[in-house]
């Protein structure tokens, strides 16, 4: 779901909260090493809700991992935006230095400015969404 934060933040934060999970805290962080994505440049989003083609620079994203889903953030014309969605729901795919993430209603293609830190987030993408997995399953089965 892609989210404008600028008119009614408070909303939109609790709204994502609910659906994603609240930020790891610092110390769960510190602990696995969950820091966040490397900055990746947006090259289209479609839908075309937003116009990037009549951007003058370039539009950057930031991932959170979260302890259900991943948001993305990034500005445009002044205005902050969160794309995000539950681990089951997302797809991502690589191809030389584009990585394209399909969520539920849209697609995201980035561009990827450094490799060792893009392949380190998607181990640690994995790492967090099988473990989520696990303790589901072992809830299930007590």
């Amino acid at each position: 779901m892609l989210s404008r934060l600028n008119i009614e933040r408070k909303k939109e934060v609790l709204k994502l909260n609910q659906e994603i999970g609240n930020s790891f805290s610092i110390f769960y962080k510190l602990k696995n090493r969950v820091f966040g994505s490397p900055k990746y440049q947006i090259t289209s989003l479609s839908p075309d809700i937003i116009d990037l083609e009549n951007e003058n620079g370039t539009v950057n994203i930031n991932f959170e991992i979260r302890p259900y889903g991943i948001a993305g953030y990034f500005r445009l014309h002044h205005d902050e935006y969160c794309l995000y969605c539950k681990y089951s729901q997302l797809s991502f795919m690589k191809s030389g230095d584009d990585f394209v993430m399909q969520f539920p209603r849209h697609l995201l293609k980035l561009k990827i400015n450094n490799i060792t830190s893009h392949k380190l987030f998607v181990q640690r993408f994995y790492d967090i969404k099988n473990q989520r997995l696990i303790d589901e399953c072992s809830v299930e089965n007590t």
